[in-house]
């Protein structure tokens, strides 16, 4: 049987074989783009142009759009060429979901890696820039968070949450002016978007405008009833205007809604202190330690309250474990619990 001069091979890891032509390269120079209909192990059928024909293993060069070579063994196999490197076919869009799976499960570098490969695929894949973004600024890289979200607005202008995140880097590099004006934008593009409003809140209680904060974070909660670190966030502005009772409501409905969070805790235990209400804020502080055996802070806390209790003994095991987990304990709490106590340690 005469062999035609035109032939198809396509190799296929991922997808079935019927989503795919491709431009394969002849040994002869010439190239051909069809559809596989059959393969065995000494020739391929392709559809070329709605003709079928059938072309022989050995006169195959490589697919071009894979750029893989091949070859027959000895029992007429094809195989790959080993010192060829297999080519990656995944998409884009692929790429962002590994970089997703990959923050899930924290490991960060490779969610980086996973998110630029989606980049280098499709340069105008606005959230691969947007959510590798966000895991430069999860490792302290505000600066390379800040042009990974920039990327993001010059593709996508509208992108709330691309501004909403710009301006979390902005504050945490102490640009609160900078930081505001990229959540007010947030906000003039998606007016529900509740993160961008407790996000400006927290920018405007770190600017000391409590009535602002206050504001934005009851937007916040308005918007999403069960968005607990607005309860939160509002509570600390109620505690800076020393209105204690409205802190403890905040916090005790924080604690509602997420009862694992340690700190919710800890702020409710120095608001019930202001108020004078010492066993609820030891027991507020007791229950931030069993969910985060480490927080030096609650440890701190509690301590300043056995000392005012005078309960010695179980103040300087707290202070001694605040210190042991790196707290900064106040010269001055020291000196007055060693005065008190009668004890240098």
């Amino acid at each position: 049987m005469k062999r035609r001069t035109l032939l198809m091979l396509l190799l296929v890891l991922f997808f079935p074989i019927s989503m795919f032509a491709e431009v394969i390269l002849l040994k002869s120079g010439k190239t051909v783009e069809g559809k596989l209909i059959e393969k065995t192990d000494k020739y391929i059928k392709i559809d070329f142009q709605g003709i079928l024909l059938t072309y022989y293993i050995d006169e195959i060069e490589s697919v071009d759009g894979a750029k893989q070579k091949f070859s027959l063994t000895k029992e007429g196999k094809l195989t790959q060429e080993n010192n060829l490197t297999s080519v990656d076919t995944k998409t884009a869009e692929e790429y962002f979901k590994c970089g997703v799976v990959s923050v899930i499960q924290g490991n960060l570098p490779q969610a980086i890696s996973d998110y630029t490969k989606a980049i280098e695929i499709n340069p105008n894949l606005a959230k691969a820039y947007n959510n590798r973004g966000i895991v430069y600024d999860n490792q302290g890289n505000l600066s390379q968070a800040i042009s990974d979200f920039t990327k993001a607005i010059e593709i996508n202008p509208n992108y709330a949450n691309a501004y909403n995140n710009r301006g979390s880097a902005y504050g945490k590099q102490g640009n609160l002016s900078q930081a505001i004006f990229e959540f007010t934008k947030a906000i003039e593009i998606d007016p529900n978007i509740a993160r961008a409003y407790d996000n400006r809140g927290l920018a405007y209680f770190n600017q000391g405008k409590l009535s602002q904060a206050i504001f934005d974070h009851t937007k916040a909660i308005e918007i999403n009833p069960n968005f607990a670190e607005a309860y939160s966030s509002r509570g600390l502005a109620y505690d800076e205007q020393r209105d204690f009772t409205q802190a403890v409501s905040d916090y005790t409905k924080a604690i509602e809604i997420n009862p694992n969070n340690a700190e919710f805790y800890y702020r409710r235990a120095f608001a019930y202190a202001q108020q004078g209400n010492l066993p609820q804020a030891i027991s507020d502080y007791t229950k931030a330690i069993e969910i985060n055996s480490n927080y030096a802070a609650a440890y701190n806390g509690r301590g300043a309250i056995y000392y005012g209790i005078r309960e010695y003994g179980k103040a300087w095991l707290d202070v001694h474990k605040a210190e042991g987990l790196g707290y900064a304990v106040k010269p001055e709490f020291l000196a007055a619990l060693k005065k008190a106590s009668g004890r240098d340690k």
